[in-house]
């Protein structure tokens, strides 16, 4: 990755107002087993996101719902990123812009 491309990840993230990068595996799954992963891995695909849908995390305190958004959160800056270099994007935002019709 080079410098730009760090630094626009980095600029994208603080836009997000979460101070910590997390990701998935870095999760301790064994501490909630009753956590559904695959619907967490679902999640982090963020295909809700292109059909245009929201996710609700729902759970008691200490279920690892705050980790699991924080590292989807981090994975869709890593997308919006990289697909940045290939669209124009008016600016770096958590929301892509739409695309126009020919």
């Amino acid at each position: 990755m080079d410098r730009r491309q760090s630094r626009l990840i980095e600029r994208c993230y603080q836009q997000c107002g979460l101070e910590e990068k997390l990701m998935l595996a870095e999760f301790d799954w064994s501490f909630n087993p009753k956590l559904p992963r695959q619907a967490c891995f679902q999640l982090h695909t963020l295909k809700f996101t292109a059909a245009g849908e929201n996710a609700l995390l729902i759970g008691k305190p200490g279920t690892g719902k705050s980790h699991i958004a924080k590292a989807t959160a981090y994975r869709a800056v890593l997308q919006i990123t990289r697909s940045s270099t290939s669209r124009p994007m008016t600016s770096p935002t958590l929301h892509p812009q739409p695309r126009r019709s020919a």
